[in-house]
């Protein structure tokens, strides 16, 4: 778990070895000595943040009688570096009898002779020869070829047929001066002036005095907790915190063109290899979607957001896409994604994106963008969709098809439609992502992970759903979700595998979700039961009068629901419009209901470890007056009154104001 992990198991667990597990029971070492985890506070991205860059703790400062060497011993295993670590298991045995018999453990001490610690150049010979014999043999192998090759143009008398003529090209000497360019290659276009109606010295357009933000700018306020953080084991999660990018303040352009699935890309011309435009030595290539004759600096720039994750793929050297419009019609689309990617607007602008689904939905699942593969981070834009003037179900924002991590930062998600319906905004869907096990060689389960900082959800809408209970990582920190659905919604498995986890960690989140937290619903096509791990800290949250917060739907047993459900957390506030924290319908027990007043009964129940949580929520001014308006809510609807308001719940100045400037014109649509 999070609580456990090495940093290097964190970043990517294909390079992880034997030291991975010692750094693990090293943090275990420290929970035996101390009662408590080395990195016990935060949420899961401090935790990893903990784990990859602050010095292992000192047992000694909780418990000062422990020996100095088994406190070494501890700081020695849980070392950042694996390296720095015992090299073997063996090695940490030995280290740990030496202890012993130091310390007179006689029950522990007299096995010492057992096990004779070998000489130190054995750890690392088993460290390094196993790739070390391999190279030694390369190398003389190559030498080898060197010096037969060398014998034989020593030998020869005659000229050699051309066929035979191995000897490497020499490099120009420095007499000889630059070498030219092919004539079908062209150096990048020198950098020109701005646009005529764009501010040189800011970079963004010029703007009417008047003209509201196009989407919910991000204040970013300082925090400890805004910090880059390192892949979460699923992919990672990247928080960063640069300065937030300027509002490009204008209406809605006539011209804006509408995204279609087979779009005739605006490209830059290439040469006779299809290569992209030079550019200078060393420098990115930057892929921007929007118009090509408002860069002239040598980006490469496409027409639609397709055809810029098609190029991702044809050109390894693109790992960014800049967004340089502020509202477009958007068909869906699929995209993969073969390595970590990043779409954020260009300089000057704050995109808005909405999705249209009517019948041009891809697949049955009506995704809107079907991602499949890889990490991919989105940054500072409003995604939208506009369902029908019908009933549509199965629609979905993201469908996740074996992503290893999508992360959305300050980023606002709206679905707007008069009908409650069973959209997502985003879908877990299968199969499953299987990696070998780099220890034993087993295939393991990859999750993806889906992580939010400083996000608003709103609309008619479920925030994820899984299919067939696929596992997946939620991690959301600071947001507001307001919506007639719930927050989770999963079915069950088709067979038990005991670690097939939905784990959802919660810090600061305000959440108004008509119909509860999270459902999951078993049948007869997928009767086992996924484990639910739901951690919240510091979070309100708001559900329709007797509305269950978690309920389990199908289940055979209470006791199997009971063992599938890990509930902690502290300091939350729950609107006193609901009685009922738990709801089991199972097929054996009947219905077995949890109220507020039986958690004095349940102390010792693992599903219910929270502290310091209150019902009753103070609002500033009653919330969300119109109900059945979920996609017009804003922050501002949720605001807690000064006594609860530094204890939970997120900072509307860190969400931005509230909604894009033509939610008007949106709004007066069904």
């Amino acid at each position: 778990t999070f609580d456990y992990i090495s940093p290097e198991q964190a970043r990517d667990p294909r390079s992880a070895d034997v030291r991975s597990d010692l750094y693990s029971l090293g943090c275990t070492l420290y929970y035996m000595l101390t009662s408590m985890p080395p990195f016990p506070e935060g949420t899961v991205l401090q935790k990893l943040l903990s784990h990859n860059s602050d010095p292992p703790p000192d047992p000694r400062e909780s418990r000062p009688e422990i020996p100095e060497a088994v406190a070494a011993i501890t700081c020695k295993l849980m070392a950042k570096q694996p390296g720095a670590r015992h090299a073997t298991p063996r090695a940490l045995i030995n280290e740990l009898l030496e202890v012993a018999d130091e310390l007179g453990m006689a029950g522990i001490a007299s096995r010492a002779t057992l096990a004779r610690r070998p000489p130190a150049w054995w750890d690392a010979a088993q460290v390094y020869l196993p790739w070390a014999i391999p190279l030694v043999a390369l190398v003389l192998a190559a030498a080898g070829l060197d010096v037969f090759w060398r014998s034989e143009s020593a030998g020869a008398q005659q000229p050699q047929p051309p066929v035979l003529a191995l000897a490497p090209v020499k490099p120009a000497s420095p007499q000889q001066g630059p070498t030219e360019l092919p004539p079908d290659v062209t150096a990048a276009p020198p950098r020109t002036s701005p646009p005529a109606d764009r501010d040189a010295s800011s970079g963004r357009d010029a703007e009417p005095a008047d003209a509201a933000p196009a989407v919910p700018p991000i204040t970013d306020a300082s925090s400890a907790r805004d910090a880059e953080a390192p892949e979460m084991p699923t992919g990672s999660a990247t928080s960063e915190d640069a300065a937030p990018m300027p509002v490009r303040a204008s209406p809605t352009r006539s011209d804006a063109p509408v995204e279609t699935a087979t779009p005739a890309d605006a490209e830059p011309a290439k040469t006779d290899a299809g290569a992209a435009p030079a550019t200078q030595e060393n420098e990115p290539v930057r892929l921007i979607v929007g118009r090509q004759e408002d860069f002239s600096d040598g980006a490469l720039v496409v027409s639609t957001l397709e055809a810029a994750f098609k190029k991702t793929k044809e050109m390894t050297d693109i790992d960014v896409i800049e967004l340089a419009f502020d509202t477009r019609d958007v068909a869906p689309f699929s995209a993969t994604i073969s390595r970590p990617l990043t779409v954020r607007p260009a300089p000057g602008y704050r995109p808005q994106l909405t999705f249209l689904p009517g019948n041009s939905a891809i697949s049955t699942d009506k995704p809107m963008m079907r991602l499949t593969g890889g990490k991919l981070t989105w940054e500072k834009t409003h995604f939208q969709i506009q369902m029908p003037y019908e009933p549509m179900d199965g629609c979905s924002l993201f469908s996740l098809d074996q992503v290893d991590t999508i992360a959305l930062h300050d980023c606002w998600l709206t679905l707007r439609s008069e009908f409650d319906s069973t959209a997502a905004f985003f879908s877990v869907r299968g199969p499953r992502r299987m990696m070998p096990d780099p220890d034993e060689g087993l295939p393991i389960i990859k999750s993806p992970s889906i992580q939010l900082l400083r996000c608003v959800a709103r609309g008619k809408a479920t925030l994820v759903q899984a299919t067939e209970g696929l596992p997946f990582w939620l991690s959301w920190e600071e947001g507001l979700f307001s919506s007639s659905q719930r927050l989770i919604e999963s079915s069950g498995l088709q067979r038990a595998g005991g670690a097939e986890m939905i784990s959802v960690d919660l810090y600061r989140v305000t959440v108004s979700s008509a119909l509860g937290l999270c459902r999951i619903v078993v049948d007869d096509v997928a009767p086992a039961i996924p484990t639910l791990d739901l951690t919240c800290n510091h979070c309100v949250v708001r559900v329709d009068q007797n509305a269950p917060l978690i309920e389990h739907d199908g289940v055979s047993t209470v006791a199997k629901a009971e063992s599938r459900l890990d509930r902690r957390g502290q300091q939350n506030f729950y609107e006193a419009t609901t009685d009922v924290i738990w709801r089991i319908h199972s097929l054996n027990d009947g219905v077995q209901t949890y109220h507020w007043d039986d958690r004095g009964d349940q102390t010792d129940a693992r599903w219910f470890a929270e502290t310091s949580s209150e019902r009753v929520v103070r609002w500033d001014h009653s919330p969300a007056q119109r109900p059945d308006r979920e996609s017009e809510h804003t922050p501002a609807d949720f605001r807690l009154d000064e006594s609860q308001r530094k204890k939970a719940g997120f900072d509307e100045l860190r969400l931005g104001p509230p909604g894009p400037a033509n939610d008007a014109q949106a709004n007066a649509a069904p």
